[in-house]
């Protein structure tokens, strides 16, 4: 239910960017008309992992959230099956590095994914913002001729007003040499070990309204520059 409601969501957007009502009705949305210019005047986006599952990697597997991500690295790894993601991650951050980002870098690259996702080109975006390690945001504005994603991790603030700032908080698997945020050390410590980069959220939904997509404010870090 929590997934479709996700969803729904989603193709809001995608029939309010083609100006439709027939799906707008049946969700129940307040301040309906201040979301709604929001997404004219500006709008930050912060998207979590529900907003990647309809997306397919190059097998043809849709990307798994977290208690399934952790399952199926137990069962590529050998270990003891186990629902508690940060825990197995810590372990085969320890052991096992290369095939361990090796098995997330393949599982993460979006191949595929329904068209409705490219409603987002059609909204004012002044910043996106995410926990997720895809690549579904950058393959979604790269057919945007108007507008592209400036990566603030990596170069700092903007300048340009075609520029999307873009900040894959726990990495992106299209880094050059990607620094996945998954164990149980990299998440404690997260927001003090790069209080600049968390500093860009900060200072975004401060200026502009924010719309949350799949995420359920699980990161203590988030929340820490959200507050």
């Amino acid at each position: 239910r929590k997934i479709h409601q996700l969803l729904r969501i989603i193709l809001y957007i995608y029939y309010f960017c083609k100006k439709q009502t027939t799906y707008m009705g049946t969700i129940k949305i307040e301040n309906e008309h201040s979301l709604k210019e929001a997404f004219r005047s500006g709008v930050n986006l912060f998207v979590g992992a529900g907003f990647s599952i309809d997306a397919k990697n190059k097998k043809g597997d849709k990307l798994p959230l977290g208690k399934n991500l952790a399952l199926e690295l137990c069962e590529k790894f050998d270990k003891k099956a186990s629902e508690d993601l940060p825990r197995i991650s810590t372990l085969l951050e320890k052991t096992n590095r290369a095939d361990f980002y090796k098995f997330l870098i393949e599982k993460f690259t979006v191949a595929e994914f329904p068209k409705y996702y490219y409603a987002i080109n059609k909204l004012n975006l002044m910043g996106v913002y995410t926990t997720n390690i895809d690549n579904l945001i950058p393959k979604i504005v790269s057919a945007n001729p108007q507008r592209y994603l400036h990566n603030q991790a990596q170069n700092g603030i903007p300048t340009d007003c075609k520029a999307i700032p873009y900040l894959p908080l726990h990495g992106c698997v299209e880094d050059a040499e990607p620094n996945f945020v998954f164990d149980v050390v990299s998440l404690a410590n997260i927001y003090n070990d790069a209080s600049r980069i968390w500093s860009f959220l900060s200072h975004a939904v401060e200026q502009y309204p924010t719309v949350f997509i799949g995420y359920g404010f699980n990161d203590s870090s988030t929340i820490q520059a959200l507050t």
